[in-house]
């Protein structure tokens, strides 16, 4: 699974990667956040946006080539499973994460993860449509699949989904 995300997968996504739903997670972090871990952070574009308004952020993904290259771009950035992240809980203000959900091998896991080290919120983008990437572990969400992915938690899921994608606020 980790062999999949290199530089042919991240400058494909780099290129695709949708940046108006980085306004839509900004928008959706309280203004007296302070730092925030991004799961999933790729090759950092989302945690470049997020500073440049004033974040501390944190990366974390599985991907030893996408480490690397925020690392060369200054950011602190962890190697870790999204299902495992070495945090202790609260450590953050808020988690993030765009498209990354699916693509854990447990989003359950991921998804309570992100919250259990989130001390204010969490705010992850999903899709709400067929998507053709085969390192997707599930292909898109239906708001029942939401729902019970943050049935533990009081949650928000916006818009409708299909066809536009899922924003889930996960309120600590």
């Amino acid at each position: 699974m980790i062999d999949r995300y290199d530089r042919v997968y991240f400058e494909r996504r780099d290129r695709e990667i949708d940046r108006r739903e980085w306004i839509e997670i900004l928008e959706r972090i309280p203004r007296d956040v302070k730092i925030v871990l991004e799961i999933g952070s790729g090759t950092c574009g989302l945690a470049g946006f997020l500073r440049e308004h004033g974040f501390q952020v944190v990366g974390l993904d599985i991907s030893s080539y996408a480490v690397n290259i925020c690392r060369s771009r200054g950011f602190e950035v962890v190697q870790a499973d999204a299902r495992f992240i070495p945090f202790r809980d609260g450590s953050f203000d808020a988690v993030v994460s765009q498209h990354v959900i699916e693509h854990c091998l447990d989003p359950k896991k991921c998804v309570d993860e992100s919250a259990r080290v989130a001390r204010i919120r969490a705010v992850h983008v999903v899709p709400g449509h067929p998507v053709d990437d085969p390192t997707h572990v599930v292909n898109y969400f239906e708001d029942r699949d939401l729902v019970a992915l943050v049935r533990n938690y009081y949650a928000v899921i916006a818009p409708e989904g299909a066809p536009r994608d899922w924003v889930v606020v996960i309120y600590r």
